[in-house]
């Protein structure tokens, strides 16, 4: 696999991947972009008896031997001569070139903080692996357990030039000179750039009519905050509406009757705008009411994130004070990370206390991300996360399970980051058949039933699912957000974030022993909210071990093979 790096500049900013890509969208509300007519026939094999005698199919449960929870179906094997060859631009007999969008130089250390929380670790050293390393490695663990059909991926490294709009096309224009098949992690001017050009692209959450417009060609790497909303408005009606505003810092709120405030983004905020119309339909189908006071706010979204945190304070500052004025106290938070930061902070200096319940719109369920909140005011916060606790002691996640049942404990750089972006690709050539387009590609990723988190009885991972399967007004187009948990805030607790593993004080405590939910599965009646008895903040080390299957991994660096580490 050749690796090469495009290195221009080294401007950072922190990114948040769980996990992480996604497949692409058909019809919303009459959406253009409509492509169910032309949606391929896949010639994969699945169930067929080809399929079943390919040597990395386990033929009792019909689904791939690799170590996961979340296993793709079998098919057939095809050899590269065999394989159409030169199917779509990006794609020849024997390769599809990726790109990955990166901050700084891949080749290196990552020192911006975005660099450093996506980065994974080096088991040989101990230390921080290099970002080209991570996906050297990980790529040799998805390629011996997916069907590629003869085709090695060609991952190449883009490294862009600033947040801006006029650098996101620029660097649009750069990457799609360099004729690839799909693009990872661009950012979403980017990425719509080079959906236009009919390249493949997994950037930021988008709104899923933006997508559908521009499907087969575009997918969110993120979480489907718009489905999470939604997940947020059933909770809310179902345990939440109602009562005593009980889990507040004031302590004159606590007796008083829940008076709900809403704040979601407007215009300009770096993220998609929720359909408050259908979160209003969602709240009244599970036995809500009216919000009165909804408070929109337009977000800083400049390249200099200490710069957009000054800005959104300002702004924040007549937003509090409306709903301070108004008598809220719960506030419905619809806001990106910046903001939440802003407008919790705001509300200390203003001497205002209220509930915050998180809709999850930016992963407020994420520790590292909470810890940057004022604290005295996310020691109030609770709702429904998309996110999972980390793993107590010296466990490690599915995802770096996998990379060990590979390379073994002592060598390669692992990152769960680089996994996630990797395994949903291959997902969706593994299942497109060799006959690999943008179209195939997107039917493939359809095609996958839907594994993991609730859908699997699992804790240690999300639900993942595409295409028309979620049971939403329109097709997923993220893989992760259409299940989730329960959780509030312990501001007073020390431990290893989830996600990212950084040590500090603030951790998220799941309750019922982190379960996840399916949107309208959630429990009715009032929840134990900051119960620490019926809360947890880690998993067992053993926690899904029953869920894992027992594969040997034959030919691999851990069994004794031959492959080499990137490093």
């Amino acid at each position: 696999m050749a690796f090469r790096s495009r290195v221009l500049s080294t401007l950072g900013t922190v990114v948040l991947a769980t996990v992480l890509t996604a497949a692409g969208a058909v019809v919303i509300d009459g959406a253009a972009g409509a492509a169910s007519a032309a949606t391929p026939k896949l010639d994969n094999g699945v169930g067929t008896k080809a399929a079943l005698d390919n040597p990395n199919c386990d033929a009792q449960t019909k689904t791939i031997k690799i170590y996961l929870i979340a296993r793709a179906p079998c098919v057939r094997h095809v050899e590269a001569k065999d394989n159409g060859g030169a199917t779509s631009p990006g794609v020849t007999r024997d390769s599809i070139k990726v790109v990955i969008v990166v901050e700084e130089n891949p080749n290196k250390p990552p020192t911006t903080p975005g660099g450093i929380g996506i980065a994974g670790k080096n088991q040989s050293t101990g230390g921080t692996g290099t970002l080209a390393d991570d996906a050297h490695d990980e790529n040799e663990v998805l390629r011996h357990s997916y069907e590629t059909y003869g085709r090695a991926l060609d991952i190449q490294f883009y490294t862009r030039t600033g947040l801006d709009e006029a650098a996101q096309r620029a660097d649009a224009i750069a990457i799609a000179d360099m004729k690839p098949f799909a693009v990872l992690s661009a950012l979403p001017i980017t990425g719509a750039e080079l959906a236009k050009r009919k390249i493949v692209t997994f950037d930021v959450p988008s709104d899923p009519k933006v997508v559908v417009a521009q499907s087969p060609y575009r997918y969110s790497w993120s979480t489907d905050y718009f489905a999470m909303t939604l997940q947020a408005a059933e909770v809310l009606g179902k345990s939440v509406w109602g009562g005593k505003a009980k889990f507040a810092g004031d302590a004159s709120m606590k007796t008083k009757p829940r008076k709900f405030g809403l704040i979601y983004p407007g215009s300009g905020d770096t993220l998609p705008y929720p359909d408050l119309g259908l979160f209003e339909k969602t709240l009244k189908q599970y036995g809500g009411g009216a919000i009165a006071t909804k408070v929109s706010y337009v977000g800083a979204s400049g390249p200099d994130t200490a710069t957009n945190l000054t800005l959104n304070q300002q702004a924040a500052v007549p937003l509090i004070a409306k709903l301070k004025d108004a008598g809220v106290t719960t506030v419905v938070a619809i806001a990106s990370s910046s903001m939440l930061e802003a407008l919790t902070k705001v509300a200390t200096k203003q001497e205002y206390n209220p509930e915050w319940f998180c809709a999850e719109w930016f992963n407020c369920s994420f520790d590292y991300f909470a810890r940057q909140l004022d604290q005295q005011q996310w020691a109030h916060a609770f709702g429904v996360g998309s996110l999972y606790p980390s793993l107590s002691g010296n466990a490690v996640d599915g995802a770096t399970q996998l990379f060990q049942w590979y390379w073994g404990k002592n060598q390669g750089s692992y990152s769960s980051y680089m996994f996630s972006i990797l395994n949903n690709l291959y997902i969706g050539v593994h299942l497109a058949g060799h006959e690999l387009t943008p179209q195939t590609l997107q039917a493939g990723l359809w095609s996958k039933p839907m594994q993991g988190g609730a859908a699997s009885d699992s804790v240690t991972g999300l639900m993942t699912v595409y295409g028309p399967q979620a049971g939403l007004p329109y097709p997923a187009f993220a893989a992760s957000g259409y299940d989730g948990a329960l959780w509030w805030y312990n501001a007073d607790i020390e431990g290893t974030s989830n996600v990212f593993p950084l040590n500090g004080k603030g951790k998220a405590m799941w309750m019922d022993g982190a379960t996840r939910y399916r949107a309208g599965k959630y429990p009715k009646g009032e929840q134990p909210f900051f119960d620490q008895s019926k809360a947890i903040a880690f998993l067992p080390e053993n926690a899904d071990a029953n869920l894992l299957p027992n594969y040997a991994c034959t030919g691999c660096p851990s069994e004794g093979g031959t492959a080499r580490p990137g490093a």
